[in-house]
C-alpha cells in the first residue's frame, strides 16, 4: 500500500510499484457514483489534514477514473490525490488536497497553516489558462506556479483503526 505525503519527493515508478502489493479488501470498495471507476488504497503519512480531522495512519481509498482521457471533475469539499512534478521528471509529491473553487481558480489545500502555524499552503489552478484538452491532453494535468500537477483520483473513503486497550 503506497503512502501520500506532503514535500516528501519520490520516484514515481517506487510509487506506483508499492501500490501493486496486497490491500485488504475493506479498504478497496468502490461507490456507486462512479461504478466503472479503479479504486485503490493509501495511507496518509503526514498530518496535513489533520484540519480536516484526517490523521496520520488513516487509509484512503482512491477512485480513478476507467481511462485517462476521462476528466475528474473539481468540486469544492472533495479531496483529491495530487501528483506534483517540481523540476525533475520521474520525481512526484504524492499528497492529498482539499478542493476549494473561487471564480475562475481552483485551490487544492493541504490544511490550514503550515507546521509553524503560518500561512495557508494550496496549489492553485487558473481555469482560464487551461486548455479544453488540458495540459499535454490530459485533462486532469495543470500547470501550477512551481512545476504542474495530475489529479489521479477522488478520495471516496477513509478507513481508521482504532485502538483497543489492553
Amino acid at each position: 500500500m503506497g503512502a501520500v505525503q506532503i514535500g516528501v519527493f519520490q520516484e514515481e515508478d517506487i510509487f506506483k510499484r508499492s501500490l501493486s502489493g496486497p490491500r485488504p479488501s475493506a479498504f478497496v470498495r468502490g461507490t456507486e457514483k462512479l461504478p466503472d471507476w479503479t479504486v485503490s488504497a493509501t495511507l496518509l503519512a503526514d498530518d496535513s489534514l489533520e484540519n480536516f480531522h484526517i490523521s496520520r495512519g488513516d487509509i484512503l481509498t482512491v477512485a480513478s477514473p476507467p481511462t485517462k482521457e476521462q476528466a475528474i471533475p473539481l468540486r469544492t469539499g472533495m479531496l483529491v490525490g495530487v501528483k506534483r512534478r517540481v523540476a525533475h521528471d520521474g520525481i512526484v509529491e504524492i499528497s492529498v488536497r482539499y478542493v476549494k473553487q473561487e471564480g475562475s481558480k481552483i485551490h487544492l489545500h493541504a490544511g490550514d497553516t503550515d507546521e509553524l502555524g503560518r500561512k495557508p499552503r494550496f496549489l492553485t489552478i487558473d481555469l482560464k489558462t487551461v486548455p479544453d484538452e488540458g495540459l499535454d491532453g490530459d485533462p486532469n494535468q495543470y500547470a501550477v506556479s512551481d512545476g504542474r500537477i495530475r489529479i489521479f483520483g477522488i478520495i471516496i473513503r477513509i478507513e481508521r483503526e482504532i485502538a483497543i486497550p489492553d
